[in-house]
């Protein structure tokens, strides 16, 4: 079986910033900002600290919006931040966006809208790396992807005999949960189509 390539991460300031502002662009809704610093980081084409980087220039430099909605929770209402990408920004976004590779560009957007689908279900996930008590090398990766309270789509463990390979199938299953939904969902039920 092939080795999956692993994506290039994005070095250049202004092609994280093209990045970013594509992906705002295109999901065409204002997020919040858990919801884009998943959307960005997620495919690891950015890593988080340069992510924070330019989009706290973007938001200096007028290419996206913050506005404050009302949401409701536990102890009642309360503001949370939005953001969404201005006009100026779509117009840099569309005049250099071709500095990005059109797969990047594809690959990325689809699977923010698969990230915003599988949240906006109420869908939660766990992972945790644990020691087994009764080995000396012995590590369990356990997780479980619930939706509200009860409900528990995935749910299972792994075990590793190293450390380091167990902390980053955790970094893995945190960074792309529904990709793994999914592909588990596929192989068990024969439907190569739920891949696309």
């Amino acid at each position: 079986m092939p080795m999956e390539i692993e994506p290039a991460p994005l070095r250049d300031m202004l092609d994280i910033k093209v990045f970013i502002l594509y992906l705002m662009a295109n999901i065409g809704r204002p997020l919040n900002m858990t919801e884009l610093t998943d959307v960005v980081i997620q495919d690891g084409y950015v890593n988080y600290f340069d992510f924070c980087d330019c989009f706290n220039k973007m938001l200096r430099q007028g290419a996206a919006l913050q506005s404050n909605h009302t949401e409701e929770g536990p102890d009642g209402p309360y503001e949370r931040p939005y953001f969404e990408v201005t006009q100026q920004g779509r117009g840099a976004m569309e005049e250099l966006q071709g500095r990005l590779s059109y797969s990047m560009r594809e690959k990325a957007l689809k699977a923010a809208f698969r990230y915003l689908d599988f949240k906006a279900t109420g869908t939660e996930s766990h992972c945790a790396v644990e020691r087994d008590e009764n080995s000396e090398h012995g590590w369990f990766v356990r997780y479980s992807i619930t939706r509200g309270k009860s409900a528990k789509l995935l749910e299972g463990s792994v075990y590793v005999d190293d450390e380091q390979l167990a902390n980053k199938m955790k970094y893995i299953f945190d960074m792309n949960t529904q990709g793994i939904y999914r592909t588990t969902w596929a192989m068990l039920t024969g439907e190569p189509g739920f891949f696309s």
